[in-house]
């Protein structure tokens, strides 16, 4: 588990230093933070009606989101198997984007684009934002379009939010609010009373259909 708050952690704080390094005509698509001082803010629905509802540990919001192209490659893994994913996979996404001068926007996404994320194994797309479009062997890029999502706030760390997706689906079908495919899912980081990184929000968003 170490190593995956490691890989996760160094890929905000490299997010952060690059956006400080940037110029003003060079600013990040806004993404979500647990932190204190968040480095963006997200744009969201009209303010005050922008709450969908809250249930079993949800907090479900409808929100705006901007456009993001994510940097990455298409797995078939076990859902319970997204740790070592994560481990596997993201030092080399890093180093290529290291490499190629990509320039980060965004932390890391796993993006289900046929199934439906409750499944037991999955196709899965795992990317990081990045501003800059090159080809790279054996890598893609992935449109994350602009509009509204739904979006559900979760106390889950990576590979464990296939119960929280059941509920969210759930929600929206219950309410009656229609939403399409892919399923998106990405991570916040926060500071323990130690002031250790720790991996405590897992952010899961349909778009609105």
């Amino acid at each position: 588990m170490r190593s995956v708050f490691n890989i996760l952690s160094a890929i905000l704080f490299t997010f952060i230093i690059a956006g400080c390094n940037s110029s003003n005509q060079e600013k990040s698509p806004s993404e979500d933070s647990t932190k204190t001082q968040p480095q963006q803010q997200e744009p969201t629905a009209d303010a005050g009606k922008d709450i969908v509802g809250t249930s079993d540990g949800l907090i479900i919001r409808e929100i705006q989101k901007n456009e993001l192209r994510v940097f990455g490659k298409y797995v078939s893994y076990p859902i319970t198997k997204i740790k070592e994913l994560v481990n596997s996979t993201v030092p080399d996404i890093m180093n290529q984007i290291h490499q190629r001068q990509l320039i980060l926007g965004g932390t890391l996404m796993l993006i289900y684009p046929d199934n439906n994320p409750t499944s037991s194994t999955a196709k899965l797309f795992i990317g990081i934002p990045v501003k800059v479009k090159k080809p790279v062997a054996g890598y893609e890029y992935l449109e994350f379009p602009q509009g509204n999502y739904f979006k559900a706030t979760v106390n889950a760390e990576p590979g464990t939010s296939t119960g929280h997706w059941k509920k969210f689906i759930q929600e929206l079908e219950t309410k009656g609010l229609k939403f399409t495919g892919p399923y998106y899912e990405y991570y916040s980081d926060s500071r323990n009373t130690e002031m250790a990184t720790t991996i405590t929000n897992t952010s899961l968003l349909v778009k609105k259909q």
